[in-house]
């Protein structure tokens, strides 16, 4: 192998590793920019499902008649189809 070819080779190992690092460094900035979207999702989605327990409890708690029927209800559809 000629010192010309050497150097060349060189040069392209030096051009890949630069490329690879370049790569590593982007997929690691996705990453972390889903990891952030993911988070926020989880977030948004635990305030929902928290605020929606508070309206359910609120609503029973006003009327407890008709919560006590509609769980009554539920409950007789729900042994229905589980029979079957």
């Amino acid at each position: 192998m000629t010192a010309a070819t050497r150097e060349e080779a060189q040069k392209q190992m030096q051009d890949f590793k630069e490329t690879a690092g370049e790569v590593r460094d982007d997929l690691r900035q996705a990453a972390n920019q889903a990891g952030r979207r993911v988070r926020r999702f989880i977030d948004s989605t635990t305030d929902t499902l928290f605020d929606a327990g508070d309206t359910v409890t609120s609503q029973v708690r006003r009327h407890p008649m008709q919560s006590s029927l509609i769980a009554l209800g539920a409950g007789f559809l729900l042994g229905m189809l589980i029979r079957r």
